[in-house]
């Protein structure tokens, strides 16, 4: 229809002067003419590091659903990543799938690629146990759609995303929200996020705060200084003993010999230090032991 309802017409049933159009390639999404050019957009993925900073050029904008609310801070709690100046805001109301869009990437854009499926952030949870979730999808196709869930720890942690299970790299995923308190109990108490990275980017480490920390051996011997003490609940029997099975700690002369009887949360608490027993980068506890079967589950509290 050339020249619909243009010069000439006063209404839909008027007349217009005669125009004589002519028309040629037509062309419906994917057609070309074979004289045209073919222009390919590259895939890319390059490496994305959102911190909120006044230099932050990852082109971040803030988009808040189900009652989620955001906003960039100066004033996050100490502990947060070492040189920030600025972090995000976020409190978790309304539904219990609240979250906050953050990041959108043009077309051909992904924020994960193959050996790079890994993102991070920093991230202040106000509680433990609530549900942590990154999401990455496509908006120009519907249902192409990675999450990767995390738990929260009370305080600042450096959380792991890792898309490997359910990221196809075969497709771009441009955009990335965040879920804090994912389905669970909404509160006003806020989280706070800082130092996202994709394919690569490395962000700042978590400042190092909080009580002192000193590692800490337990080995039951004549000079072991850490204070230890025993004490049995459930039905448990512990002891110090000389006479451990062979095969055990080089140099050992003594271990805490166990009797696990009576209910099933038997248990023996042996320590109770002055200062934490994890740490920022040390969360791994280690522990020879010496078991009588196999296929029995052993818990540390």
């Amino acid at each position: 229809m050339p020249n619909i309802a243009d010069v000439g017409c006063g209404n839909w049933n008027g007349g217009k002067p005669l125009t004589t159009w002519y028309v040629d390639n037509i062309k419906f999404p994917g057609a070309i003419d074979a004289a045209e050019p073919v222009v390919v957009v590259p895939r890319t993925a390059p490496a994305t590091l959102v911190n909120f900073e006044s230099n932050d050029s990852s082109g971040y904008a803030i988009t808040n659903f189900g009652g989620a609310s955001t906003s960039v801070v100066a004033d996050a709690p100490a502990g947060g990543s070492a040189g920030s100046a600025a972090a995000l805001k976020v409190i978790s109301v309304g539904e219990g799938w609240a979250g906050t869009t953050f990041l959108k990437k043009p077309a051909k854009t992904s924020l994960i690629s193959t050996g790079k499926m890994v993102a991070k952030a920093n991230i202040y949870s106000p509680t433990a146990g609530q549900i942590i979730m990154l999401k990455l999808e496509n908006p120009d196709v519907p249902g192409l759609v990675a999450e990767v869930r995390a738990t929260s720890v009370v305080g600042w942690k450096t959380y792991s995303f890792d898309f490997i299970v359910g990221g196809d790299t075969n497709n771009d995923y441009p955009m990335a929200s965040l879920f804090l308190n994912f389905n669970g109990p909404k509160s006003d108490a806020p989280f706070y996020v800082d130092d996202i990275s994709f394919n690569g980017a490395v962000g700042a480490e978590l400042t190092a705060t909080g009580p002192a920390v000193t590692p800490v051996l337990v080995n039951f011997e004549s000079n072991d200084a850490t204070g230890y003490a025993f004490t049995d609940f459930g039905g448990n029997a512990s002891s110090k003993v000389s006479n451990a099975p062979a095969g055990g700690s080089a140099g050992s002369t003594s271990a805490l010999k166990i009797v696990s009887v009576g209910e099933c949360w038997a248990g023996s608490t042996f320590l109770s230090a002055a200062s934490t027993l994890l740490a920022s980068g040390n969360s791994v506890v280690k522990a020879n032991i010496y078991s009588p079967a196999a296929g029995q589950v052993i818990k540390l509290k």
